[in-house]
């Protein structure tokens, strides 16, 4: 798994979308032989970053749940503490005071509401660095508009340069999010037509599928609907067992699942893009 010495500004990245998809052409010859490659593996650092920042907030949650109680025993009981430990010792206990309650809470619900917060930016990782592969191949894949209009893609505008700008690659990726929309009925099967249609074929499992799928749908039900359930969550989130407009919670076992989903489908993305690992991958099968 690449490191990433990136910390938030990675995130702010993922999360909030980029205005360009690609570094400087100088910087790519140095550090990459692949464009689309280097896109490609920014699912992966991303979504390290998301869930080491969510074991530090579990972890400070579970901390804060329990602190004021520690601290007020370890005060009581220990007659020789040095003034000024004491002193900042009942300064972190007053201050924890605050906010021990709503720790307490999260504790109880098995940390839900973190929960939903994780897994909202993993989605978005897995999302937006799809998409940012897809436009990088699309940019540096000669012929690409010819392929695509093969394919069935329409409205293309071929420009007859080795490669599109970004702003030409954009517009490719929307004509061909519609092409592929049009007979893909589930996620994630729309962005998987996608990237075989640039030449990215990814070898992602049916349970992987379907669970990128249930958190898809979660995610859509957290920011759209309130967090309750609608009348597609039978097809969607059918192992949920979800009711119809009633509120549901992210425990951390569907965390444990979409982690691993997220991870599977980025490596994988990461693995077609890389074209020593991709010709392997076919060498081996």
């Amino acid at each position: 798994m690449p490191s990433s010495n990136r910390g938030n500004d990675l995130i702010f990245d993922i999360l909030f979308g980029r205005s360009e998809a690609t570094f400087p052409r100088s910087f790519r010859e140095k550090n990459t032989p692949s464009e689309v490659m280097f896109v490609s593996t920014d699912g992966l650092v991303a979504i390290e970053e998301i869930l080491r920042t969510a074991l530090v907030l579990h972890q400070g949650v579970s901390a804060l749940a329990r602190q004021r109680a520690l601290i007020t025993r370890l005060l009581h009981d220990s007659k020789n503490l040095p003034e000024d430990l004491r002193r900042a010792l009942q300064k972190d206990a007053d201050a924890s005071g605050k906010q021990e309650a709503n720790a307490k809470s999260i504790v109880a619900q098995g940390f839900a509401p973190l929960n939903s917060m994780t897994l909202v930016n993993l989605c978005a990782a897995i999302e937006v660095s799809a998409e940012n592969t897809i436009i990088a191949a699309l940019r540096f894949t000669p012929g690409i508009v010819r392929t695509l209009t093969e394919l069935g893609v329409t409205k293309l505008v071929d420009t007859g340069t080795s490669e599109l700008t970004y702003s030409d690659a954009l517009a490719t990726f929307n004509r061909l999010k519609d092409w592929a929309r049009n007979s893909s009925k589930h996620a994630p099967d729309g962005v998987l037509k996608m990237l075989r249609a640039v030449g990215l074929s990814i070898n992602v499992s049916d349970s992987v599928k379907a669970d990128i799928r249930e958190m898809i749908y979660v995610r859509n039900c957290i920011l759209h609907r309130r967090q309750r359930a609608d009348g597609r969550a039978a097809v969607n989130a059918a192992r949920l067992e979800l009711e119809d407009g009633k509120l549901f919670s992210v425990s951390l076992e569907q965390m444990r699942r979409y982690s691993n989903a997220a991870m599977a489908f980025t490596t994988a993305l990461a693995t077609a893009a890389n074209p020593l690992a991709a010709k392997s991958s076919k060498a081996q099968s």
